[in-house]
């Protein structure tokens, strides 16, 4: 009993040296944890696959006014990346390969539109204004596994957002934005 008291009356006259060690612990903690690489972290690298040859046109792309036909080849003239492996919610799995969409968007002048329309084959459609596309990278994949994505993996082309995720539900975008068997982007 007495040594337990001694040993209490050392750590309460030592609360100092107590707070430094519990601070010391839980910056060392949160050091570990942000330092080290998340098992389910998302990563999007660039590639160095030779872009399509297909020129069948797969995207209506531009202003109502004044829009552009674009096929593969025509989007995969631009950096091509690929994701690590997706299990896509409601879709198909595996490795995408693809295009930014800023990229794709500033090199056909629609980067500042205010609001942009993504239309599916089936008329399903999403709206992205510029602060949501300043906020999250959006990416265009045009393969899947390597290979072109057929319609029966929701093809030719899927809209996704990687780094989503692996956020908690209430910090990534709604999944709603995801589009696949993407047709058309329209500048509103």
């Amino acid at each position: 009993m007495v040594k337990v008291r001694c040993y209490q009356k050392l750590i309460l006259n030592n609360k100092n040296i107590n707070k430094f060690y519990i601070t010391l612990l839980s910056l060392f903690t949160m050091i570990t944890i942000l330092s080290s690489p998340s098992v389910n972290a998302m990563t999007v690298n660039a590639t160095f696959e030779p872009p399509s040859k297909d020129t069948t046109p797969v995207l209506e792309l531009g202003p109502p006014e004044h829009t552009t036909i674009l096929s593969i080849a025509d989007i995969e003239s631009l950096p091509i990346y690929k994701t690590d492996n997706i299990e896509h919610f409601d879709g198909p799995s595996g490795q995408f390969y693809g295009v930014w969409l800023n990229d794709l968007l500033e090199k056909y002048h629609l980067k500042d539109a205010p609001r942009l329309r993504f239309t599916a084959l089936d008329g399903y459609e999403v709206f992205i204004d510029k602060s949501s596309r300043q906020k999250r990278q959006y990416f265009l994949a045009t393969r899947l596994n390597n290979l072109p994505i057929t319609t029966d993996n929701l093809g030719p082309l899927m809209l996704l957002i990687p780094y989503d995720l692996d956020l908690p539900i209430t910090q990534a975008a709604s999944k709603s934005r995801w589009i696949w068997a993407l047709h058309t982007i329209i500048a509103q």
